[in-house]
């Protein structure tokens, strides 16, 4: 029986629930409910001159941003530059397919 060979090998780390906040997809975003990829992050409108609800974020503080271009918040889960995708809308959950594939 022949002995494996070393080779090569590769780690992928490919995390599918955010962006940057200077991606494409979300600077478009950004520019509001006009954009084509409006919806294509969870934005809502804040309570009470504050952000929608409670939720924080997993490393301390808020999980919302405000973004006053918007005049909404974005959800972002870890950092304000994550902020995350809307897997709830199908030309996200087909985009990131696309990612995966390639």
């Amino acid at each position: 029986m022949a002995e494996a060979s070393p080779g090569l090998r590769v780690v992928l780390d490919l995390v599918l629930n955010h962006t940057l906040h200077e991606h494409p997809w979300f600077l478009d975003s950004r520019r509001g409910h006009a954009s084509a990829h409006h919806d294509w992050y969870v934005w809502h409108f804040g309570r009470n001159g504050g952000p929608p609800n409670n939720w924080l974020s997993a490393f301390g503080g808020s999980a919302w941003e405000y973004a006053p271009e918007r005049g909404e918040y974005y959800y972002r889960f870890f950092f304000k530059q994550q902020p995350d995708l809307n897997w709830r809308n199908r030309a996200v959950r087909q985009a990131m397919f696309d990612v995966m594939r390639f």
